[in-house]
């Protein structure tokens, strides 16, 4: 009766949001231009493009059982977080694409492979390698720019990352532990034992590895499921992001400065924070006019960058990554996965902001 009723809940919630995504729909169709569309369309292919290869690659290397050829580099990490061998893969996927490491995952959990905890813990440890990935790509050009400025800047934002990747393990592996300790009361002698194992595959990879009809018909089959969802739930979110955007709704953040903060900010530093809304380079330039005339330090320039960090990350977070989560992860899970990370990012972005203030100013 109870999964009646659920099953009845979840239809309704399916048509409700088809409903709304149709009224976004036709409303962009009347309102939004030409423009709008072609970029709209373009991203999402290309979304699309990317997600829908990942997906189909990562179910041929999971049901072929390769993931054990790549996963001795990142297990390490997973055996103390106490995670599948497949999170191991997810990691390495983020270094090159975080929506393709998370697709992994999500399907992993779909299939009964992994836990909801694996599946969280897993996104949370990828957010951190992407990052990495997409800082490094203009990390020279900064280094360049304002010199030890961005030194410290991406040790701050390297070091809090791999903090809160250490502590995220470290729960999973808590958890572990515990939920092992209440399923195996009556083998603790056994228990040190199973903590120090090695992280295992899928009993499915070590057990069997499908033919290649069957793999392309499984993969077939997961790819366009992921597909689906990301038709109805993320392209329409991010079509009316993409217009709200094109439309001058979020300017409003770019003219939120706390008051308290203008009499140690200069005019220099409010003219980095404002170029930092545009972009990292874009500020990092009209900074490192200011070092050469020494009208500005090099703690300025950074909590410039942060404080740019908490009034851009939530809209960036609209933007990009809630629609993506949202249509990649199942249930409501990556809205709370996003609202965990943008959350405690904008935390410790403020508490630095605070302590250099306080130190410096």
């Amino acid at each position: 009766m109870h999964k009646k009723r659920t099953s009845k809940i979840k239809k309704i919630i399916t048509y409700l949001w088809l409903a709304i995504a149709l009224s976004m729909i036709v409303y962009l169709i009347f309102n939004a231009n030409l423009a709008i569309w072609k970029k709209g369309t373009y991203s999402l292919f290309r979304i699309f493009l990317l997600v829908g290869v990942a997906s189909f690659v990562g179910a041929v290397i999971e049901y072929r059982a390769w993931t054990r050829f790549i996963v001795f580099i990142a297990s390490p990490v997973t055996k103390f977080g106490r995670l599948p061998s497949l999170s191991a893969v997810s990691l390495i996927t983020a270094l090159f694409s975080q929506n393709a490491a998370n697709t992994l995952i999500a399907n992993s959990y779909r299939e009964g492979d992994m836990t909801r905890r694996e599946m969280i813990v897993s996104a949370l440890c990828n957010s951190f390698l992407a990052m990495v990935s997409h800082s490094f790509r203009i990390l020279l050009p900064l280094l360049s720019l304002i010199g030890m400025a961005a030194v410290w800047y991406y040790s701050f934002t390297f070091g809090v990352g791999l903090l809160m990747t250490i502590v995220f393990l470290l729960i999973s592996r808590i958890l572990s532990k515990r939920d092992e300790v209440k399923s195996e009361t009556a083998k603790v002698a056994d228990l040190e034992d199973i903590v120090l194992q090695k992280p295992q595959l899928p009993e499915k990879q070590l057990k069997k590895s499908y033919s290649w009809s069957e793999v392309f018909r499984k993969a077939s089959m997961r790819t366009s499921t992921t597909l689906l969802r990301l038709l109805y739930i993320t392209a329409p979110i991010y079509l009316m992001i993409l217009f709200m955007a094109k439309s001058h709704l979020f300017d409003f953040w770019s003219k939120i400065v706390p008051d308290s903060l203008q009499e140690f900010l200069t005019p220099e530093i409010m003219t980095v924070f404002t170029a930092r809304i545009g972009g990292l380079l874009n500020a990092a330039g009209i900074a490192s006019e200011f070092l050469q005339s020494n009208k500005i330090e090099n703690w300025q320039i950074v909590v410039a960058f942060m404080i740019g960090n908490v009034i851009t990350n939530p809209i960036r977070t609209i933007r990009r990554n809630l629609p993506m989560a949202m249509g990649i992860f199942p249930k409501s899970y990556g809205l709370w996965i996003v609202l965990t990370l943008q959350s405690l990012r904008m935390v410790t972005a403020i508490i630095a902001i605070v302590v250099m203030i306080l130190v410096y100013g």
